[in-house]
């Protein structure tokens, strides 16, 4: 669009080139240079026939934001793979894909002869430690009354103890491979050498992974399943060195994504990286939101908009003042009433209409906003005719 704009200013130029010279010889627009070749200086009639408009720069303070490509994703607090600890042949699946469950609802069993051995040696130390307080409560009564010795007392009292420390370990790895207090009971209540280990959800979620069949053997390495709650979800963004400086690690943001024409969703600031990307130069910036309805899906792109730190003081000026050659970014400074100068800037877009200028010009100078591209038409053309004497 601006090489069209381009191509149009200069067909314009030469219309005005024609028509000032023939109203008047003696001020015409072939005398456009001052020392420099980048300096256009224009007739009166030219600055009138193009409109050519001015304005003089002033800084302003700004409490805006600034815009950056986000993505949804899961957040790892919400998230658990599910799997045995101990291996086994899978004996029946109960939930699939999609599938919503609660913390505790069965999702597979298990069996296999590691599972038994273990629930055996549970429910054995369980057994001698029954007999081992029984003992030793006997013979506490019996030492009180004078019949027995203090001799029995003391080896009742050191085998109750061994038979506790003996059951405390196995109930503490009976547990660790996922069994409930639930899951222990009826094993008290079964045959205690069958081998069937029940895997539970440890989080409310979703399914949405399922990687077991019936009959599959599954090692404790390998995950069965994976939940996903998304009632809350993170959302990354990455942020360039140019505007790390505008950052508030606290900050309230807000995500807009065309997936919900619109809407906003609102969250904050949770996490600011410590290491720019040594490829993109750029550092990552998450932000957790609460997602009750769960709109919010992970991967889904969108916009997250964050407010500038504090209260900034910055020179803006129309996107309109500000034009591209090369790969570098220029405007037109006005240095007599009929002069201009193009000077490099540096920029950063701030909205659709204004442009913050980093670099290149100072407060009280004044820009060209309307007739650049006439001014970088005549530029290069005056280059050009430059080139072939």
């Amino acid at each position: 669009m601006k090489k069209l704009r381009l191509i149009a200013y200069i067909l314009l130029v030469s219309a005005v080139l024609i028509s000032g010279c023939k109203s008047e010889p003696n001020e015409t627009t072939e005398e456009h240079h001052e020392e420099t070749t980048d300096t256009v200086t224009l007739s009166d009639s030219a600055i009138g026939e193009i409109n050519l408009q001015t304005f003089k720069v002033k800084s302003k303070i700004f409490t805006g934001s600034f815009s950056l490509t986000a993505e949804v994703k899961a957040d790892q607090n919400n998230e658990a793979l599910v799997g045995p600890l101990l291996s086994g042949r899978v004996q029946k699946v109960f939930v699939n894909t999609g599938q919503y469950v609660r913390k505790g609802d069965l999702l597979m069993t298990a069996e296999g002869l590691e599972i038994g051995e273990l629930k055996a040696t549970y429910l054995k130390t369980k057994a001698a430690l029954e007999f081992a307080k029984a003992n030793y409560e006997r013979t506490k009564k019996l030492f009180s009354e004078n019949i027995g010795s203090q001799k029995e007392l003391l080896i009742a009292q050191a085998d109750y103890e061994k038979a506790n420390a003996e059951f405390k370990a196995e109930d503490k790895k009976i547990h660790s491979i996922g069994l409930s207090d639930k899951d222990i009971e009826e094993s008290i209540n079964e045959d205690h050498t069958s081998g069937t280990l029940n895997i539970r959800a440890p989080i409310s979620g979703v399914i949405v992974e399922r990687n077991v069949v019936t009959g599959q053997f599954v090692e404790p390495s390998e995950n069965a399943f994976r939940i996903l709650n998304v009632s809350s979800v993170w959302v990354d963004g990455q942020v360039f060195e140019k505007d790390i400086a505008r950052l508030d690690a606290k900050a309230v943001i807000f995500f807009a994504s065309s997936a919900y024409p619109g809407e906003k969703f609102e969250g904050r600031i949770s996490f600011v990286g410590q290491m720019l990307d040594e490829q993109t130069r750029t550092l990552t910036v998450r932000a957790t939101l609460q997602n009750p309805k769960g709109k919010l899906k992970p991967h889904l792109f969108g916009e997250m908009h964050i407010p500038v730190s504090g209260n900034k003081t910055a020179i803006f000026v129309p996107e309109s003042a500000v034009f591209s050659l090369d790969g570098n970014d220029f405007v037109f400074v006005k240095v007599s009433a009929d002069s201009f100068i193009k000077r490099m800037v540096k920029i950063r877009k701030y909205s659709a209409s204004e442009i913050e200028i980093i670099e290149g010009i100072i407060e009280d100078e004044e820009v060209v906003s309307q007739g650049v591209y006439y001014l970088v038409s005549v530029l290069q053309k005056d280059q050009i005719e430059g080139d072939e004497h």
